[in-house]
């Protein structure tokens, strides 16, 4: 007799594949729509997700174009500050140099009147030196010619007391005088 194959007989004989039974595939199909299900309402989570992280990244662009604005008003602002600056420190540099070239000439001027007058000083001085060693040689010379002229006096006296002298011994032959 001859055997009539059956779908267990194939599974056996590795001709066909196993099929499930309805109760597991009843299973499955639940499983299955759970797992979907699952799946679905992740991707609705994830859909929310991305959209409130699409707005976040809308607001951070736009944040993000607003401080990037921000940045070159203040780095035009920084610009014409540092210009300021520059212009600033010129105008100080400048200053200063006027301002040392003022001292200088101060200072040159104070010192040409400062010799002026010690030049002027100098002059009277030499002046008044001149003028006193004049009257002194003057004095001295009169000195000298008053005494020269003492002296002569003197020696006339001299003279005269030994005339008189010569003359009281020739009148009384003595000499009273000693």
């Amino acid at each position: 007799m001859t055997r009539v194959s059956n779908h267990r007989a194939n599974v056996k004989s590795g001709r066909t594949k196993h099929k499930k039974s309805k109760a597991r595939k009843i299973k499955d199909a639940l499983f299955y729509d759970r797992k979907t299900m699952q799946q679905t309402w992740q991707t609705i989570q994830n859909m929310k997700e991305r959209t409130k992280l699409a707005c976040c990244a809308s607001r951070a662009e736009e944040a993000k174009k607003r401080l990037l604005e921000e940045k070159e008003e203040l780095e035009e602002e920084l610009k014409e500050a540092q210009e300021e600056l520059e212009e600033m420190k010129k105008e100080l540099i400048k200053q200063n140099r006027a301002f040392a070239a003022l001292g200088r000439k101060a200072k040159k001027e104070r010192n040409d009147a400062l010799n002026m007058a010690r030049e002027r000083y100098m002059d009277k001085e030499r002046d008044l030196k001149e003028k006193y060693e004049q009257q002194i040689s003057e004095l001295m010379e009169e000195v000298e010619v008053q005494e020269e002229g003492r002296w002569a006096a003197e020696d006339k006296v001299k003279q005269l007391e030994r005339e008189m002298e010569d003359a009281y011994i020739d009148l009384f032959g003595e000499n009273l005088f000693f």
